[in-house]
């Protein structure tokens, strides 16, 4: 199978190409992005998606599939709107000018739903989002739905909670969380952590459940739906800091930490029904919380 990815440099990017590679099925890969990963196994492409080569370098390359992982978090509204939803537009019509079908899978936020009317929060469930990224994210899943129902472009949506693994940044807050415990045991005289609001509830999913996932909503994913892709656990920001130090492999001293108490989410709770996707996709969860974060120790300290 032949896959394009959009912003194949990024965390789940990376990881799913490396998942592909892994499955040794012949996989053929073009990544789309700004940057080069200079990674040998696969075709990568720099180009914007603004460009207006973009639908002869599609043809060209003739993918079965295109996931479209390429957007922005951070930044002023203006910028979002660009990253997250005329990127998707450019990318969209481009596909519109091939006369062959190809499959879409646009890869969402839980952000779209903000503050949630019930939890778990299913896909039917009336959207809020409390920043621009989750504005935009919004945005760009109800324009791609239009495409599909417009033109008969077969998009699948897949709505992400919070993503972890090995190699994930540490703008997140397991990512950071980690590194700042690891740099802690370096040194004897390191004062606790600090953090800001622990108290929210989120919904944590391993990437490589998530790979499965993407993989799945591929063979079985149906056009014009969207799919909820998290645990279904909730978990509280101090429990997966106690489970982060708690799978610490090699704790030669004891791990403290303090968070504002002061300080409270626009999104207190948020958790995914996982049901339809479990339906439609045939998709089981493989990984839970504990499994998750020591891997992301292990990868940390070379243990593996």
């Amino acid at each position: 199978m032949k896959y394009l990815i959009t912003g194949h440099n990024g965390f789940i990017g990376q990881t799913y190409i490396k998942h592909l590679l892994a499955k040794g099925n012949g996989s053929n890969i073009l990544g789309l992005s700004r940057r080069s990963l200079n990674h040998n196994a696969i075709n990568e492409t720099i180009i914007e998606l603004s460009d207006v080569r973009l639908s002869e370098e599609i043809d060209a390359f003739a993918p079965d599939v295109i996931i479209h992982l390429a957007s922005s978090r951070f930044g002023e509204l203006e910028n979002l709107f660009l990253s997250n939803v005329k990127a998707t537009e450019n990318l969209l019509n481009a596909v519109l000018k091939i006369n062959r079908p190809i499959k879409v899978i646009i890869i969402g936020s839980s952000a779209e739903l903000g503050i949630p009317i019930k939890n778990p929060s299913s896909e039917n469930d009336k959207c809020n989002p409390v920043d621009y990224y989750g504005l935009t994210k919004l945005m760009q899943s109800e324009l791609a739905h239009q495409y599909y129902l417009k033109h008969d472009i077969e998009v699948i949506r897949l709505r992400l909670f919070n993503i972890l693994g090995a190699g994930m940044p540490d703008s997140l807050l397991a990512g950071r969380a980690i590194k700042l415990f690891q740099e802690s045991l370096r040194n004897t005289d390191a004062l606790p952590l600090q953090f800001g609001d622990l108290s929210s509830y989120r919904d944590y999913l391993d990437i490589r459940d998530l790979c499965n996932a993407i993989d799945l909503s591929i063979e079985n994913g149906m056009a014009g739906e969207l799919y909820h892709i998290g645990s279904g656990v909730k978990t509280q920001g101090t429990d997966l800091i106690d489970e982060i130090i708690n799978t610490c492999p090699h704790q030669t001293k004891s791990l403290e930490y303090q968070f504002a108490r002061n300080q409270k989410s626009l999104v207190p709770h948020q958790v995914a029904d996982i049901t339809k996707a479990k339906n439609h996709l045939k998709w089981e969860l493989l990984f839970g919380l504990d499994e998750t974060l020591l891997w992301m120790w292990n990868d940390l300290l070379n243990l593996e």
